[in-house]
């Protein structure tokens, strides 16, 4: 059998293709793993039992590391806030396009039950929101949250907060 190669047959092999790699595509980047989290490093990192960091994609949280950083306002708040959360518990991690950032620890978009962890953080004023191409899916929502957050003085955009100097 011989397959004439028509305007017609080539745009539906052209399709095919084209489906082949939106599905790989879709099934990598938007795919879902489980774990449990063995401990909360800071605001926006965790270990899971499995050994691996987990980063948070999206947002950032005052650091709470020293000797490499000086705890920030309202570092040791998120953390605290992070770790009644997760620590733990079952989570659902969702990647974005990039897998791991330069430190080895890979990116996620961290769901606990019907919360959104990442977002949850950035409205209650725990964490800033953070664009870091090409991890960028929901960064319109974690902006007009921060938005909504500081317009609200939650967290650490409370003037109250850190003995009112940021």
């Amino acid at each position: 059998m011989r397959i004439r190669l028509t305007t017609k047959n080539i745009l539906r092999i052209f399709f095919s293709i084209v489906m082949i790699m939106l599905f790989l595509f879709w099934q990598k980047t938007y795919s879902q793993e489980r774990g449990v989290v063995a401990k909360v490093v800071d605001g926006d990192t965790i270990e899971l039992e499995s050994g691996e960091t987990v980063r948070y994609i999206g947002i950032d949280t005052p650091e709470t590391s020293p000797p490499l950083t000086a705890i920030e306002c309202f570092g040791p708040e998120a953390t605290e806030y992070n770790r009644k959360l997760l620590e733990g518990k079952e989570i659902v991690l969702k990647r974005d396009i990039k897998n791991k950032d330069k430190f080895g620890r890979i990116l996620r978009y961290v769901y606990i039950d019907d919360i959104f962890v990442n977002l949850k953080l950035v409205e209650e004023g725990y964490a800033r929101d953070l664009h870091v191409l090409p991890n960028v899916s929901y960064s319109r929502q974690f902006e007009k949250a921060e938005k909504r957050s500081f317009a609200e003085k939650r967290g650490l955009w409370n003037e109250n907060s850190c003995n009112g100097s940021k």
